[in-house]
């Protein structure tokens, strides 16, 4: 618990911020005949930026039914601080809340702490690196029992500015348990942004989530989502 406190620390120092960014964006995608199905997607990012240090708070949440009903029920809540150390390393902690109804994830809690290697340019590309130590909390709907966890998380993203009106995204984490090898997941997103007219840009996403150990044994480990939506960064 004292490092849950002491990353929870780091992310409520006070910030008076020089530079803030605002993203949000959002779709609905629609199929009628054959399959009839219906999704929807939110998503909004708030970074304050001070000196050598930034607060990020971001959320998502997907719903989709299909003909059999609900297929689609998942959100994250996420609270993050990157404190810049020394040249391109940056301290890094973050508390992030994630539900799955499909998956049967009533609520995953974990704290964070570890190290960011960042490389970028003035053109706003940028590629970096990450390891954390977490500690994880894991409640189900269909058990009492509350599974804690320590983990390990790995995590890489990559910005690449094709033009001045189109730009590509890649994230990727993974997060193995410390005391377990076979209990991992794996997250991935990638996605292309296409400026429309500013500042609303057009949003292709594919991201997959995979789990070894998923809560129930009749579940799927991966689930693939593909996405389009409007964005708005201001």
């Amino acid at each position: 618990m004292r490092r849950a406190r002491l990353a929870l620390f780091l992310l409520l120092l006070p910030l008076l911020p020089q530079d803030t960014t605002l993203d949000f964006s959002a779709g609905l995608s629609m199929s009628r005949g054959n399959s009839q199905s219906t999704r929807f997607y939110g998503k909004g990012i708030i970074k304050l930026k001070r000196r050598d240090t930034q607060f990020t708070i971001s959320s998502n949440y997907i719903y989709g039914r299909g003909k059999e009903g609900v297929d689609t029920n998942q959100g994250k809540l996420t609270v993050s601080t990157e404190k810049l150390l020394w040249g391109r390393w940056r301290l890094i902690s973050s508390a992030a809340y994630f539900f799955d109804r499909l998956a049967d994830i009533q609520g995953r809690v974990d704290f964070s702490m570890g190290i960011n290697y960042s490389v970028e340019k003035k053109t706003r590309n940028k590629f970096s690196v990450s390891a954390s130590y977490s500690e994880e909390y894991e409640a189900y709907f269909s058990k009492t029992s509350l599974k804690r966890s320590r983990r390990l998380a790995l995590q890489m993203n990559v910005v690449q500015k094709i033009n001045s009106g189109a730009q590509f995204n890649l994230g990727a984490t993974y997060t193995p348990s410390l005391l377990d090898p076979s209990d991992f997941r794996f997250e991935g997103e990638a996605s292309v942004k296409v400026l429309m007219k500013k500042p609303l840009w057009l949003n292709f996403s594919m991201s997959e989530r995979f789990n070894n150990q998923p809560p129930l044994a009749t579940l799927k480990k991966n689930d693939i989502i593909l996405l389009t939506s409007l964005e708005i960064t201001i």
